[in-house]
């Protein structure tokens, strides 16, 4: 059986501290559900080879992050770390941005034409000139896109 569970992690300094506390936080629900079989996909090589044993850290919150992880991995029967290349992590970040809250916005404007009604109207405006009064909410919502080729 799988599941997808996406939950938001607390900002870290590194890349590998946060796929480390992502881990962490599997391992728990998991260990929470009584799970006995786990698989493990990561897009640190650094940190699954930690885990596997394959090498060790010298960093003192990364050892801690280890520790905790390497306690939780020993009450499954079976456990299987693989690292995922960056060519193949599509589905992983699709995933990872649902549970920061960002979401990838893609239209394509081939040719149109934006008239007075259509609501990205102000914010083309605003995107072409960002230094205009607008409100908080404007400008908020236009971090969301980007204006490209004008």
């Amino acid at each position: 059986m799988n599941f997808e569970y996406a939950i938001p992690i607390k900002p870290t300094s590194t890349n590998n501290q946060a796929e480390y506390e992502a881990i962490l936080r599997g391992i728990q629900l998991l260990h929470e559900v009584n799970a006995e079989c786990v698989e493990i996909f990561g897009d640190s090589q650094l940190v699954i080879n930690q885990l596997l044993d394959l090498c060790e850290s010298k960093d003192d919150i990364l050892k801690k992050y280890y520790q905790e992880c390497r306690e939780l991995l020993s009450s499954f029967s079976s456990i299987i770390m693989k690292h995922i290349p960056r060519s193949q992590k599509q589905e992983t970040n699709q995933v990872a941005h649902s549970a920061s809250g960002y979401r990838q916005i893609v239209e394509i404007l081939a040719d149109a034409v934006v008239d007075e009604e259509d609501w990205r109207k102000d914010i083309i405006k605003y995107l072409k000139d960002p230094s205009q009064q607008v409100s908080r909410k404007q400008r908020y919502k236009a971090l969301k896109f980007v204006l490209l080729d004008d």
